[in-house]
């Protein structure tokens, strides 16, 4: 087993999210080409700034930079761990300080526009969620119709800040229960694939071929069954459909719906697809922040609008009174002196 093995099965061990671990183990790898035939455990501080020299010559921002120093600091803590090397020479760099970054926020109208631009209960329901619930795309993603409470119109969520509610409007609700359509169990939002088809072929000699996959219970294609007609028989293509269909009958020829989600990438192609139609430059985390700029627009308490975003930290929050227009304007309006 080599060494990147060992460290992506700590990483599992140790609880990181799927998508975590592969950034971290892409880096790693990626270091390791960089060392060419030099060994991680030879490797000091010097190599590390050489490398992340290079990615930022080749166009990387600070951030990314950062992403990179922190991934091959958890990787040389593992090698610490197990005794492989005896210091840490990413702990020994220390990175400029990124700016900080205002967050982009849509206004309320221009939320009303991008709700107008939905076409199908899929992209209505995506982006009442997103911005009914501020919750992360991750949080989205993974959210299960079991953990809703329609009732009392709140969902529990689990992202990286850990397990959390969160509440959503009524306007959410309705738009769940049309996109859902009576589904009671898996993922709440899921790629919407067409069910398989029956459809039989011609051949030349006037016979009919058909083939269908077939899926185990939780989704997998098992492989693929199929049936021949000879021409003699002389099947109309509907008698011929009615026939393969009869014959897939004891297979499971649909993939279950609500057991694999939908993928981030397809979320923030749905809700860019959107903002074109309406003429609005968004992507999901456009959502999020307008969710807690708007509350806070309205008076929200901060500490509320922490709990609700799921920040670790209050200084996360505070960020959005940056970008409070409103708040800003009804502070000056009511404690300038010559107002």
């Amino acid at each position: 087993m080599t060494l990147c093995n060992r460290y992506d099965q700590w990483l599992t061990a140790q609880k990181y999210a799927p998508v975590t671990r592969r950034q971290y183990s892409r880096e790693v790898e990626n270091y390791g080409k960089f060392l060419d035939s030099k060994s991680f455990t030879a490797s000091t501080h010097f190599d590390v700034q050489e490398y992340l020299a290079s990615r930022a010559t080749n166009g990387a921002c600070t951030r990314t930079l950062r992403g990179a120093l922190y991934s091959l600091r958890i990787f040389f803590d593992f090698l610490n761990l197990g005794g492989l090397v005896h210091w840490v020479p990413p702990r020994l760099i220390h990175p400029r300080q990124p700016r900080e970054c205002v967050p982009r926020v849509l206004s309320k109208q221009q939320v009303k526009k991008l709700f107008a631009s939905t076409r199908n209960r899929l992209e209505r329901a995506l982006l009442e969620t997103l911005y009914g619930t501020g919750c992360r795309t991750g949080e989205v993603r993974t959210m299960r119709i079991e953990d809703i409470d329609f009732t009392n119109c709140r969902i529990r969520v689990r992202g990286k800040s850990g397990t959390r509610f969160v509440m959503f409007t009524p306007r959410v609700l309705h738009a769940l229960r049309a996109y859902l359509a009576g589904r009671q169990t898996g993922y709440v939002f899921v790629e919407s694939r067409g069910l398989q088809q029956i459809l039989p072929v011609r051949t030349k000699s006037g016979a009919w071929r058909c083939r269908w996959r077939y899926f185990d219970e939780n989704g997998k294609v098992l492989g693929f069954h199929g049936g021949f007609v000879r021409s003699s028989v002389n099947l109309s293509y509907l008698d011929a459909v009615i026939h393969f269909a009869n014959l897939a009958k004891p297979d499971r020829i649909h993939r279950p719906i609500g057991i694999h989600p939908i993928s981030l990438a397809l979320i923030d192609r749905t809700v860019r697809q959107v903002g074109l139609r309406a003429g609005i430059r968004v992507f999901p985390y456009c959502l999020r922040h307008s969710f807690a700029t708007h509350l806070l627009d309205n008076g929200a308490d901060i500490r509320v609008i922490q709990e609700l975003m799921g920040h670790a930290n209050i200084h996360s929050t505070q960020g959005y009174t940056k970008v409070s227009k409103e708040l800003a304007a009804q502070t000056v309006r009511k404690f300038h002196p010559r107002r």
